[in-house]
């Protein structure tokens, strides 16, 4: 079997194990969903490969396509799109941010800057 055979086994393999947690299909893809959704908002400056990879850590198998097709449904497919999220999600719930996600809208786009530089 081809890696990329081995790679989608183990989606799709993940996804049905969610699907016996819960009970059917249809929730768990919306809970992953909620999940993707969930990841835009809180690291705006996250690109899809980190964002999968985080999603990893939480035991959720998406790809970085994946992440992709999920930010287009939901009109958060740029970085700039994702800020306004978190901006509007701020002003509603009344929440204050840390420095690390407040730092994400002085970064630019997650570019690393060098010691030199402020």
């Amino acid at each position: 079997m081809s890696t990329t055979q081995e790679k989608n086994t183990k989606t799709k393999v993940g996804l049905l194990e969610h699907e016996k947690q819960i009970g059917n299909v249809s929730q768990a893809c919306k809970d992953i969903e909620k999940a993707v959704i969930e990841i835009a908002i809180e690291f705006p400056a996250y690109g899809q490969e980190r964002a999968a990879n985080e999603l990893k850590k939480r035991g959720i198998l998406i790809s970085a396509s994946g992440i992709r097709s999920v930010w287009q449904r939901n009109d958060l497919e740029n970085f700039k799109k994702r800020l306004k999220a978190l901006e509007a999600k701020v002003a509603q719930d009344g929440i204050i941010l840390n420095r690390r996600a407040d730092n994400s809208s002085r970064e630019g786009y997650g570019r690393k800057r060098g010691p030199w530089r402020n």
